[in-house]
């Protein structure tokens, strides 16, 4: 890639959200079958703005994965609720579009664009989107 080209990552399939465990775990499933999808390397630009996801749908695209550092974009359908889980590793969310309301520390925030929260390792949080929303998440793992 030259020093300018954006690397452009697509959108695919549906996304499952397990009712524990952590977001790094999530799969993505076209069709029935698991796919790897190429993942921004050191020096790739990444649109993070590529909103290529049919409205209405819940997907996942990891945008980046190295040993420590996984960033992601969800978008949300309306009405989509995760129970309570919790990260391997620090993390924060912000919103990118749309709005969703955000649980951790014992009390509910509303994320809106260009909000963006901070959590510790392992900080049990639950979120409800009652708009479409799309978010950024970025984990430092704790990968050896």
């Amino acid at each position: 890639m030259g020093p300018r080209s954006r690397l452009r990552i697509a959108t695919l399939g549906a996304w499952a959200i397990p009712i524990a465990g952590s977001m790094v775990e999530w799969l993505l499933r076209i069709g029935g079958l698991f796919m790897a999808i190429p993942h921004a390397k050191s020096g790739d630009l990444v649109n993070i703005n590529d909103f290529t996801a049919a409205p209405g749908s819940n997907t996942s695209v990891t945008l980046v994965r190295d040993q420590h550092i996984e960033i992601f974009r969800l978008v949300l359908s309306a009405g989509t609720q995760m129970q309570e889980h919790s990260a391997a590793g620090a993390m924060t969310v912000q919103c990118l579009k749309g709005d969703l309301d955000f649980t951790c520390h014992g009390r509910t925030q509303t994320l809106l664009p260009g909000d963006l929260i901070y959590l510790n390792d392992g900080t049990p949080h639950a979120l409800h989107s009652r708009h479409e929303a799309i978010v950024l998440i970025t984990l430092i793992l704790r990968r050896k």
